[in-house]
C-alpha cells in the first residue's frame, strides 16, 4: 500500500521484506499455475536465507523485548519447511514405526526453552513483524514506530473524541494532520514512561508547522479540514508541553480559521472534527484559566434534561443547628448539575458493551460538562452562571468543587496522565480554595453525605503526581479526615469515595496508592 522506496518497507540491502504471501486463487488453481509456484518457492527460500541475519522488529529495541522466549524455535517450525496443501502428493507407503521427526524433535526443544505451542502462538508476536504503519503518508523519524506502538494502546479520550471510531481514519487523509497527531501521541508517551525531551515529538512538531505555513498560503480562501484539524491538535500539543505562548499563537490562528468558515457549527463534515477543535479550546482554557474562545457547538451540547428531583447533589451539605458553625452550601447550579452529568457519565461507563448511539451520548455528555466547568473554573468567565442566595454564613464549596470535578474529568474518565504539568493550575487552585481539615472544628457535625464529598476532593488533589509537596499536604488532610470519620481499613475509604464520584481504573488505583501512604499510620491507632 505504501511507497516501495520507504525506509520502513526496505530493509539494508534495498530488497522488500515479504513475510507472507497472498493468492487470491484457489490451491487447485495455484497448482496448475507454474508462475505462482515458483513464485512461492523463490520467496520462501530467500526468506530461509535471510532468516538468521533477519533485522529486528521496528517496534522493539532488541529481539528479546519483541519475541516471547523460545520463539525462534517455533519460528523454524513455519520457515523451515515451506510446503502447500495443494502439492501434497499420496505415497501410498507408511512406516509402521515411526521415528521422531526433526520438527517433532524442534517442537520438543522449544516447549522446554518455555516457549509457548505454536497454536496458541500470541497473535501479537507475529503481527510485530510487519511494518504496521508503513502506510502512513508521512516522514518516518527515529522513534515514530514506538510512539505509534503506544498509539495503538493507548485509551486517552477515546469515548470523548472518537466515539464512532473514525478519528484516525479521518486524519489518515491529511498529512500535516498526521505529523500534528503523532508528536501529541509522543506527548502523552513522554508523560507516560517519564521520558523528559523525545527528539522525534520535535521533529513531528516541526513538521506540522512547515506544512501550515506552507499551506496557509495556498488556501487563503478556504482553509481545509485537514488544516483546521492540525492546527488544533497543535493547541493541545503546546498545552502537553506547558508552552502557553506557542498554545496561545496555534489558538489564535485557529480562531481567526474557524471564524473565516463561519464558525464551529459550519465546519460539520464530520462531528469528530468538531470534537478535535473545542477540545483544543477546552485544553487551553483549563492550563492557564483563559475564557473560552468558541461558543457552545448545539450538535455536541444537547444533553436529555434531568429533573431537580433526580440529582445526587443538592446545594446545602451541611445546614448547622448550632449557630456558632457556618453551614456548607454550593451556591453555583452550574456545578452541581455537572456533578450530576459525571455521575451519569460513570454510570454509563461501567455498562458493556455499548452501542453506537451510547457512546454518541457520552461524548456529547463529556463535552457539555466540560463547557460549563470551563467557564465555571476559568477567570472572568462565570459572571453569567446561577447563583443560588442563602440567609445564613456558609462556606460555599462551588469553586473546589468545580475544580475537583473538572480533575477528575481529565484523569478518570479522559484518561489524561496525572504527571501533565497542564494540571498544575487546577491541582493548586484546589489546595487555595479547600479549607484544612483543622480548620473545621466541626467536622463531627457534618453528615456522612457531606464527609464524603469533602473527603472525595482531598483525594482527588492527592492525584497531583508532579508535585510531592503539595500531594503531601493532601494525604495528611485525608489522614485526619480519615481519622474523624473512623475510617481503618482501604474498603471502607474506597465506599466513601464511591459514594461520591468513581471511576474505573483511575479511581481503583488512585485509592489503593493513598492508602499504602495513609493507611499504617490509621492502622496503628
Amino acid at each position: 500500500m505504501g511507497n516501495p522506496e520507504h525506509p520502513s518497507q526496505t530493509s539494508s540491502q534495498g530488497q522488500t521484506k515479504l513475510h507472507f504471501i497472498v493468492s487470491t486463487t484457489s490451491p487447485k488453481r495455484a497448482k496448475g499455475n507454474p508462475a505462482t509456484q515458483h513464485l512461492v518457492r523463490v520467496q520462501a527460500g530467500r526468506h530461509g536465507r535471510n532468516s538468521s541475519s533477519t533485522t529486528q522488529s521496528a517496534f522493539s529495541s532488541s529481539p528479546s523485548d519483541t519475541f516471547p522466549a523460545g520463539y525462534g524455535a517455533i519460528k523454524k517450525n513455519f520457515t523451515s519447511r515451506i510446503k502447500l496443501a495443494s502439492w501434497t502428493r499420496k505415497s501410498g507407503r507408511k512406516k509402521a514405526n515411526q521415528t521422531q521427526r526433526p520438527d517433532q524433535k524442534d517442537t520438543a526443544d522449544s516447549k522446554a526453552l518455555g516457549a509457548p505451542d505454536p497454536k496458541t502462538l500470541p497473535v501479537w508476536s507475529l503481527v510485530q513483524e510487519l511494518d504496521l504503519y508503513s502506510f502512513l503518508p508521512i516522514t518516518f523519524f527515529p522513534g515514530t514506530v514506538e510512539i505509534m506502538s503506544f498509539y495503538g494502546s493507548m485509551k486517552t479520550n477515546s469515548f470523548a473524541l472518537n466515539p464512532d471510531g473514525d478519528f484516525f481514519e479521518f486524519a489518515l487523509g491529511d498529512t500535516t494532520a498526521l505529523h500534528a497527531l503523532v508528536s501529541t501521541f509522543g506527548c502523552l508517551r513522554s508523560l507516560s514512561y517519564g521520558i523528559q525531551e523525545d527528539p522525534t515529538v520535535l521533529q513531528h512538531q516541526a513538521e506540522a508547522v512547515r506544512l501550515i505555513n506552507q499551506r496557509l498560503t495556498t488556501e487563503r480562501n478556504h482553509f481545509s479540514d485537514g488544516l483546521i484539524m492540525a492546527v488544533s491538535v497543535l493547541v493541545n500539543q503546546a498545552t502537553m508541553s506547558t508552552r502557553f505562548l506557542q498554545g496561545k499563537i496555534h489558538l489564535d490562528g485557529l480562531a481567526k480559521m474557524i471564524e473565516m468558515r463561519g464558525g464551529v457549527e459550519q465546519v460539520n463534515s464530520r462531528l469528530v472534527l468538531q470534537r478535535v477543535i473545542t477540545w483544543g479550546d477546552f485544553c487551553f482554557s483549563s492550563a492557564w484559566g483563559q475564557p473560552l474562545r468558541f461558543p457552545a457547538v448545539q450538535s455536541l451540547y444537547s444533553i436529555p434534561e434531568r429533573d431537580i428531583t433526580e440529582r445526587s447533589f443538592h446545594p446545602i451539605i451541611y445546614e448547622p443547628e448550632d449557630v456558632r458553625y457556618p453551614g456548607i452550601v454550593v451556591s453555583d447550579i452550574s456545578v452541581l448539575e455537572a456533578m450530576d452529568t459525571l455521575q451519569d457519565i460513570t454510570q454509563s461507563l461501567a455498562k458493556s458493551p455499548l452501542s453506537s448511539t451510547e457512546r454518541r451520548a457520552i461524548s456529547n455528555a463529556i463535552y457539555h460538562v466540560e463547557y460549563e466547568l470551563c467557564r465555571s473554573n476559568s477567570a472572568g468567565d462565570s459572571d453569567g452562571a446561577l447563583q443560588l442566595v442563602f440567609n445564613v454564613d456558609a462556606l460555599d464549596l462551588s469553586a473546589p468543587l468545580a475544580t475537583a470535578a473538572q480533575l477528575f474529568l481529565h484523569l478518570g474518565i479522559r484518561n489524561l496522565p496525572a504527571k501533565a504539568q497542564r494540571h498544575q493550575r487546577l491541582f493548586n487552585n484546589l489546595r487555595m480554595s479547600l479549607p484544612q481539615v483543622t480548620a473545621l472544628a466541626y467536622l463531627t457535625e457534618i453528615p456522612q453525605r457531606g464527609l464524603n464529598i469533602l473527603l472525595w476532593m482531598y483525594a482527588i488533589g492527592a492525584a497531583n503526581e508532579a508535585d510531592p509537596l503539595v500531594r503531601g499536604t493532601f494525604l495528611a488532610d485525608i489522614e485526619a479526615f480519615c481519622r474523624v470519620m473512623g475510617l481503618r481499613d482501604h474498603d471502607g475509604f474506597a465506599a466513601c469515595l464511591k459514594d461520591v464520584l468513581w471511576a474505573e481504573p483511575f479511581c481503583k488505583e488512585h485509592a489503593s496508592c493513598i492508602w499504602e501512604d495513609v493507611g499504617w499510620s490509621l492502622r496503628l491507632d
